[in-house]
């Protein structure tokens, strides 16, 4: 999780190289450096899997074996290391925040998000601005 956050946060600095320029055939790389440039979108296994030439199979195994976790959970976790962020370094809405992380529905977020940090997210900036 840190080392997502640490990637996203440095993103304006470094220049995500495309895989094609660097020879690496890696479905992991690709997945990965995919998910990071495209999380803010709606996206789906179907999707992602179609951009990177593979199938749902294929690429839903590399979740379960290399991650240990679904491909929504991992999606979910980027998301949430994003709007953590937000809500910790800006005052901007909730609702825009959760958009901007590419959350569907505040009802989703709330539920994610709670089970990450047991609690909602304005519990969670309040708790963040008073330390």
């Amino acid at each position: 999780a840190y080392l997502q956050i640490i990637l996203y946060r440095c993103r304006e600095t470094f220049r995500f190289i495309e895989k094609d320029s660097v020879g690496s055939n890696d479905l992991i790389y690709a997945a990965m450096t995919y998910l990071l440039s495209h999380f803010q979108e709606e996206l789906t296994l179907g999707k992602v899997a179609s951009a990177l030439g593979t199938n749902k199979f294929a690429l839903s195994k590399i979740f379960s074996g290399i991650f240990h976790t679904n491909f929504n959970q991992y999606l979910n976790e980027i998301r949430l290391n994003y709007a953590t962020s937000l809500l910790e370094n800006t005052d901007r809405r909730i609702t825009d925040i959760y958009l901007e992380a590419g959350f569907e529905s505040q009802r989703t977020f709330n539920r994610v998000f709670r089970q990450k940090y047991g609690r909602t997210p304005s519990e969670y900036r309040k708790t963040w601005w008073e330390k």
